[in-house]
């Protein structure tokens, strides 16, 4: 008890200093969580914060707020102890002994208690077996929502000191704590577990306190009313409620009233002791590698990203904080609209100097120990030694800059004049120019330099006259002048920052800073803060060390009005007030957020991000982007890209502005790309491909096995019309075959007749022999036409021996002047229609020879070169006088059936064979004296070979 009494006792006389600055935090949730009270906060292994508050649970992913849905037969709608196993289960419980696990973003009913065993408040503990749930006598459920054994004491609400025991193990690197019956811990526990030594600060219970581990005891911190400064021992009101341990050892626990209580590695040392948030109700219920996260009673939840960024609530009520600069004996002089305040090094502030008018500018003297305070038309300075201040002028010249020379002696750049100061028992002006307007001055190596509306201007010491320093060409309009070892820097809003040595001039590159984002610049030797629309940059000139501070590291405005760095530590003075963080201190967390595809939806429905495949139909896809960007998000975008779209380029999109569409895509192979932006730097690729296929009728197998059909179309086409051509051809040919065999059949008794005329000639001579040599033959060619009168084709050496016999029955009508010949070069076995030679020789011998009167020849030739080719030449009267016989004598039957004959022959070949295969050529001979001479008959026909 004495042990305690003085923890509270140390703890109540530190208050007072504790109230001076806290942590900044930022508030998530105002709207969606607005009037609930947030219980508990636990962050799951994929990066999702789940929210137990007073009307159900909530998961936030940094971008949406989303309530869980609860099951049927939930009682009550409060919700605590989230806690998470190993397996990266969650789980919370109710007032009411029943259990949950959150599941597919859903509480799920794990376990309930029966009404006899249902306590105050259903705490949960996760242990390795399963999950004790604290009851009249607490249980323990294994991860199957399976009751194992009644534990048979309190674990959490109700149980002493007495009845928890702890001793160190594996040589002090963790401690055995085991709960044992209210008969006391000399038996054997009824659950005991390990907890790291490094966890000297154990929370155990939720109304009785916290507990801790020194000196081999167990001791319990009990509550302190921080507001009445008095120490109570059982009222709840006063407890501690909450806690968590920090990553730097230390441990911060919830109040029943507002504010939250620090304790230091060693909770004996109440120097340690500091309290925030003593104006809010704030909870701490997660910490993770994302910050602090608090919990509220109506206002949503807290986020302290940086514990060492600290902001000054009663200070920061004012909203006319302008400037802040480094005052006497490590204080800091801060100037409102129309006060200076004084801020002790500890940051409590009190009213120096108040005017009735604003105050324009004001600059300290570390020399003379004097502030001095500009207005509208008037100077003044205050002396902390006597704490006097004093009206040294009037003049028609707003100060906006102070330059301080000598101790005596300050230049000023004012509104509408530009000059000196001689400082002593009186002021008075040098070197006043009026009637121009000035920024900023600065004295370096003997050479002032104003910053004039004109440009800028350089006197040179002891000379009225100036020179106008230029860069490119171009007037520089500064509005800010600083020095740096023997440099001058320049600030301009046209040309960025500049560098002034040894006159010339030349720009300043700082990295990750662009000129035309510059809002302003700050200079504390060696660093130059650039206040730009996105960040303020810290630039050590000596070094290259750069810092950026951005709203994801905590700050809590862009609109910055003044940076000051002073032993390493930035204060920063915003619209919202001021804020002071070690620069060592100033990026805790500066890793570059990943991102992930959370959710797709296909034809505006949600599907398995598992399925890659889709039909034509299935072209409408849009994804929902989430990460893990918590207090991040205003520094972080993302660009994205569909590749295989075509003219696919990157774009760009804020972190909040998470859901991207495609509307009807085509047909092809894609890949979703995403990668995160933070502060310019990318980090890793997300990436999702998947198919969409065309239509059947677009598809290659589709293409296939429509040129097959086609192809098996066209064959099947191909073949009936073969077919039909093949019966056609078929038909023809019989048609053909019939037509020559009728044609044969006509001239056969036409040919007989012939003969048989030629043989009566002999028998009337009575030539007995002769006629019985030509009754041989004619009945060997009688038989040989019979034989060939069925027959397409036959040899070509049977075709000359038809022809031999047919010569030879002629010559007996022309015993003495006719005569013939055969010359054969071809191959004899050559096929050729029977009979078609006989008529051409036929028709020499009745038209041309036999009206002839002397010597009669017939000559046939036969020759097989690309073509077979038959020549019949006669030395007859010629075609001409042979029509004019027939005429006159009316033969034109024996005439017309000859030619008919051949022609009707000739065209059917034709067809068979083809127009260039098959001809007949007439030439008309001639002598010397152009008297007719003969015919020549040429036959050309295919060289057809039957093997």
């Amino acid at each position: 008890m004495y042990l305690k009494l003085l923890v509270a006792s140390c703890m109540t006389l530190l208050t007072f200093t504790a109230f001076a600055q806290e942590p900044s935090y930022e508030t998530y949730g105002s709207e969606q969580l607005s009037g609930l009270t947030v219980y508990d906060q636990l962050m799951s292994s994929d990066e999702i914060l789940y929210i137990a508050t007073s009307d159900g649970v909530f998961a936030y992913n940094s971008i949406t707020f989303q309530k869980l849905d609860a099951p049927k037969g939930v009682k009550g709608k409060a919700y605590f102890g989230l806690q998470k196993n190993e397996r990266n289960q969650i789980f919370c419980s109710n007032l009411n002994g029943q259990v949950f696990e959150i599941s597919d973003n859903s509480l799920e009913l794990f376990y309930e208690l029966p009404d006899s065993l249902v306590g105050v408040f259903t705490m949960l503990t996760i242990v390795d077996e399963g999950i004790i749930i604290n009851a009249r006598n607490p249980i323990l459920v294994d991860w199957d929502g399976k009751r194992l054994r009644t534990l048979g004491a309190s674990f959490a609400s109700y149980f002493s000191d007495e009845l928890i025991s702890s001793k160190l193990i594996d040589n002090l690197d963790s401690i055995e704590l085991g709960v044992h019956s209210r008969n006391g811990y000399d038996a054997e526990p009824l659950y005991s577990m390990k907890i790291p030594f490094r966890e000297c600060i154990i929370p155990l219970s939720y109304r009785d306190g916290c507990y801790y581990f020194q000196d081999n005891c167990l001791h319990q911190i009990i509550a302190v009313d921080f507001r009445n400064s008095t120490y109570k021992t059982t009222s709840h009101n006063s407890s501690i409620q909450q806690n968590i341990l920090l990553p730097d050892k230390t441990f911060w626990a919830k109040l029943a009233v507002n504010g939250i209580v620090e304790f230091g590695a060693n909770v004996m040392d109440s120097s340690q002791f500091k309290y925030y948030y003593q104006n809010i109700y704030a909870a701490p219920q997660a910490v993770n590698e994302h910050g602090i996260f608090l919990g509220s009673d109506g206002n949503g939840i807290y986020q302290v990203k940086n514990k060492f960024l600290y902001e000054y609530p009663e200070l920061n009520l004012r909203n006319d904080l302008r400037k802040i600069i480094k005052g006497p004996d490590e204080q800091f002089i801060i100037q409102t609209k129309d006060e200076i305040l004084l801020l002790s090094k500890d940051f409590v502030s009190r009213s120096i100097f108040k005017l009735d008018a604003p105050i324009s500018y004001m600059h300290y003297s570390e020399n003379n120990k004097k502030l001095f305070v500009g207005s509208h038309d008037r100077l003044y300075t205050y002396e902390f030694d006597s704490g006097k201040d004093l009206h040294v002028c009037k003049f028609g010249s707003n100060i906006k800059s102070l330059f301080e020379v000598t101790g005596d002696t300050v230049l000023y750049a004012g509104g509408s004049a530009i000059g000196r100061y001689k400082i002593g028992p009186s002021i008075s002006q040098e070197n006043h120019i009026d009637r121009v307007r000035s920024n900023s001055c600065i004295r370096i190596n003997n050479n002032d330099y104003f910053g004039t509306y004109h440009g800028l201007w350089k006197f040179k010491r002891g000379s009225n006259k100036s020179k106008t320093i230029k860069y490119k060409g171009d007037n520089i309009l500064a509005t800010r002048l600083f020095q740096f070892q023997d440099r001058m820097l320049i600030y301009s809003i046209e040309h960025g920052v500049l560098q002034y040595e040894n006159d010339r001039i030349s720009p300043m590159k700082i990295p990750d800073v662009k000129k035309e984002d510059i809002h302003d610049v700050y200079f504390d030797y060696p660093y130059l803060s650039i206040a730009t629309k996105k960040m303020l940059v810290i630039q050590n000139l000596v070094s290259g060390e750069q810092f950026q501070f951005t709203e994801s590291d905590g700050l809590k405005s862009l609109n910055i009005k003044h940076a000051l760095i002073d032993n390493q530590t930035l204060y920063l003075l915003t619209d919202k007030g001021l804020q002071s963080v070690a620069l060592s201190r100033l990026i805790v967390n500066d890793t570059i957020p990943h991102i992930r595809i959370s959710t797709i939806f296909l034809n505006d429905k949600v599907f398995s991000k598992r399925t890659n495949q889709f039909e034509y139909w299935q072209n409408k896809m849009s994804f929902e982007i989430i990460g893990n960007a918590f207090g991040k998000q205003k520094n972080t975008s993302y660009k994205y890209q569909l590749e295989g779209l075509s003219g696919s380029t990157w774009y760009y999109k804020d972190y909040y502005d998470n859901s991207v569409a495609y509307q009807a895509l085509p047909p092809g192979e894609y890949t979703f790309r995403v990668v995160p932006i933070y502060k310019g730097r990318e980090g890793k690729e997300v990436r999702y491909s998947f198919t969409i296929y065309p239509p059947f009728w677009q598809a290659w197998w589709f293409y296939v096995l429509l040129v097959g059909v086609g192809v098996l179309s066209a064959l099947f086409i191909y073949r009936i019309y073969s077919l039909r051509r093949y019966r056609k051809v078929q038909l023809e040919s019989q048609i053909n075959k019939l037509r020559l065999q009728a044609i044969q059949s006509q001239m056969n008794p036409h040919f007989i007749f012939n003969s048989i005329n030629a043989i009566q000639e002999s028998v009337l001579n009575h030539e007995r022999k002769s006629t019985y040599q030509h009754i041989n033959k004619f009945s060997k060619l009688v038989r040989l036409t019979l034989n060939f009168s069925n027959e397409e084709m036959i040899t070509l050496e049977e075709e000359v021996e038809l022809l031999q016999l047919y010569l030879d029955l002629e010559k007996i009508r022309f015993p003495e002047d006719f005569e013939f010949e055969i010359k054969n070069s071809a191959n004899t076995i050559l096929n050729i229609p029977p009979m078609l030679v006989q008529p051409f020789v036929e028709n020499a011998i009745l038209h041309g020879l036999f009206h002839k009167k002397g010597k009669k020849k017939v000559t046939i030739s036969i020759e097989e070169k690309d073509h077979l080719l038959i020549t019949i030449e006669d030395n007859g009267i010629g075609r001409a006088a042979s029509e004019k016989i027939n005429h006159r004598k009316k033969r034109t039957y024996e005439k017309s059936f000859a030619i008919n004959a051949v022609q009707d022959r000739i065209v059917i070949l034709k067809r068979r064979y083809g127009e260039g295969a098959v001809g007949v050529d007439f030439v008309d001979l001639f002598d010397e004296e152009g008297n007719p001479a003969g015919t020549l008959v040429t036959l050309k026909l295919p060289v057809i070979l039957d093997l």
